[in-house]
Protein backbone atom coordinates (compact mmCIF):
# COMPACT_ATOMS: atom_id res chain seq x y z
CA UNK A 1 0.00 0.00 0.00
CA UNK A 2 1.51 3.09 -0.87
CA UNK A 3 1.98 6.29 1.72
CA UNK A 4 -1.02 8.17 0.26
CA UNK A 5 -3.63 5.55 0.66
CA UNK A 6 -2.17 4.82 4.14
CA UNK A 7 -2.36 8.59 5.04
CA UNK A 8 -6.31 9.11 3.36
CA UNK A 9 -7.06 5.42 5.36
CA UNK A 10 -5.53 6.85 8.25
CA UNK A 11 -7.63 10.57 7.91
CA UNK A 12 -11.25 8.22 7.05
CA UNK A 13 -10.53 5.98 10.07
CA UNK A 14 -9.66 8.64 12.73
CA UNK A 15 -11.68 10.37 14.80
CA UNK A 16 -12.68 14.15 13.61
CA UNK A 17 -11.09 15.91 16.67
CA UNK A 18 -7.70 14.47 15.63
CA UNK A 19 -8.30 14.52 11.96
CA UNK A 20 -9.47 18.39 12.27
CA UNK A 21 -6.31 19.88 12.69
CA UNK A 22 -4.55 18.05 9.65
CA UNK A 23 -7.26 19.02 7.25
CA UNK A 24 -8.71 22.38 8.69
CA UNK A 25 -6.05 24.42 9.91
CA UNK A 26 -4.03 24.72 6.65
CA UNK A 27 -6.56 26.18 4.57
CA UNK A 28 -7.95 28.24 7.47
CA UNK A 29 -4.05 29.86 7.79
CA UNK A 30 -4.33 30.00 3.86
CA UNK A 31 -7.19 32.23 3.99
CA UNK A 32 -6.08 34.21 6.65
CA UNK A 33 -2.84 35.83 4.26
CA UNK A 34 -6.13 37.22 2.12
CA UNK A 35 -6.88 39.70 4.85
CA UNK A 36 -5.93 43.63 4.12
CA UNK A 37 -5.02 44.30 7.51
CA UNK A 38 -2.31 42.08 8.21
CA UNK A 39 1.74 41.95 8.48
CA UNK A 40 3.51 39.78 6.49
CA UNK A 41 5.94 37.98 8.98
CA UNK A 42 8.47 35.60 7.73
CA UNK A 43 7.20 33.24 9.58
CA UNK A 44 3.68 33.99 8.50
CA UNK A 45 5.02 33.98 5.06
CA UNK A 46 6.86 30.18 5.53
CA UNK A 47 3.70 29.04 7.47
CA UNK A 48 1.30 30.31 4.60
CA UNK A 49 3.48 28.46 1.81
CA UNK A 50 3.52 25.30 3.88
CA UNK A 51 -0.02 25.77 4.39
CA UNK A 52 -0.90 26.21 0.72
CA UNK A 53 0.71 23.19 -0.28
CA UNK A 54 -1.14 21.07 1.93
CA UNK A 55 -4.00 22.58 0.93
CA UNK A 56 -3.43 21.62 -2.62
CA UNK A 57 -2.41 18.38 -1.80
CA UNK A 58 -5.58 17.55 0.01
CA UNK A 59 -7.70 19.14 -2.67
CA UNK A 60 -5.75 17.11 -5.35
CA UNK A 61 -6.50 14.07 -3.08
CA UNK A 62 -10.12 15.15 -2.75
CA UNK A 63 -10.63 16.16 -6.99
CA UNK A 64 -9.49 12.31 -7.31
CA UNK A 65 -11.86 10.65 -4.54
CA UNK A 66 -14.59 12.60 -6.66
CA UNK A 67 -13.72 10.70 -9.93
CA UNK A 68 -13.26 7.28 -7.92
CA UNK A 69 -16.70 8.10 -6.35
CA UNK A 70 -15.17 7.66 -2.90
CA UNK A 71 -17.16 10.06 -0.57
CA UNK A 72 -16.02 9.65 2.68
CA UNK A 73 -12.78 11.06 1.22
CA UNK A 74 -14.13 13.43 -0.60
CA UNK A 75 -15.87 15.10 2.48
CA UNK A 76 -12.59 14.98 4.20
CA UNK A 77 -10.62 16.26 1.67
CA UNK A 78 -12.22 18.61 -0.76
CA UNK A 79 -15.38 19.70 1.18
CA UNK A 80 -14.38 20.26 4.85
CA UNK A 81 -10.93 22.41 3.78
CA UNK A 82 -13.28 24.27 1.02
CA UNK A 83 -16.27 25.28 3.28
CA UNK A 84 -13.33 25.82 6.48
CA UNK A 85 -11.56 28.47 4.10
CA UNK A 86 -15.13 30.39 3.54
CA UNK A 87 -15.65 30.53 6.67
CA UNK A 88 -12.56 32.14 8.14
CA UNK A 89 -12.75 34.49 4.73
CA UNK A 90 -16.58 35.21 5.71
CA UNK A 91 -15.06 35.93 9.62
CA UNK A 92 -12.06 38.10 8.54
CA UNK A 93 -13.88 40.03 5.78
CA UNK A 94 -17.04 40.47 8.59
Amino acid sequence: MSPVKKYIQLINDSSIQATGLVLLLPPAIAAYLLFPDIEYTPLLIVSGFVSIAISCAHLAIGIFALVKKEYATVVNFLLMPIGMGCFVMYLGFK
